[in-house]
């Protein structure tokens, strides 16, 4: 599976809502917010910049931010603010609708499909679908889930409102 480059050159300004400096810059994201909660927003200016041939050249966006815990544990909300200069296309590279990382076009699959969150050291789907999330891990068979939660291991697929045999968007996932 090909993955398209990023190419960014510009100027990044971060702010939380911590009593200091933010602590997870220096524990790398494990450590707790001196407030209880991460409530944070990431300002980025691009002054060159593309991803694969999607120019981002001059643009700006803002990711505003809440953690209910140390950030490593996930169970992030985000959402992006982009520039209102963006075409569909810079918009899409840089952020896609702020509560979806991921933009499937099955026509099966529900607006708010479900979601993928780190916790502790596993990664967990939680399917939140009217037609289910189809889970299928190399050499086991596929299991449908219906809003119900699975632990990611090894390599497999997802398949959103459908089979994977049928589904024409299927993401594959390799968990270590």
């Amino acid at each position: 599976m090909a993955t398209t480059s990023w190419q960014v050159r510009g100027q990044y300004y971060e702010t939380c809502n911590c009593d200091f400096v933010c602590p997870c810059i220096l524990q790398q994201m494990s450590a707790a917010p001196s407030k209880g909660e991460c409530l944070f927003a990431m300002a980025f200016k691009i002054d060159r910049g593309a991803y694969g041939a999607i120019p981002l050249d001059g643009l700006g966006f803002i990711v505003l931010g809440k953690t209910p815990e140390a950030m490593i544990k996930g169970n992030w909300s985000v959402g992006v603010l982009v520039d209102d200069r963006a075409t569909a296309d810079q918009r899409d590279a840089i952020g896609r609708d702020p509560s979806a990382e991921l933009v499937i076009t099955e026509r099966m699959a529900s607006r708010a499909h479900g979601k993928i969150e780190r916790r502790l050291d596993k990664f967990v789907l939680t399917d939140h679908s009217a037609n289910g999330t189809f889970v299928t891990i190399e050499g086991d068979k596929e299991i449908i889930l219906r809003r119900e939660e699975f632990t990611l291991r090894g390599h497999g697929w997802i398949a959103f409102g459908q089979s994977r045999g049928g589904a024409t968007d299927v993401v594959e996932f390799f968990c270590e």
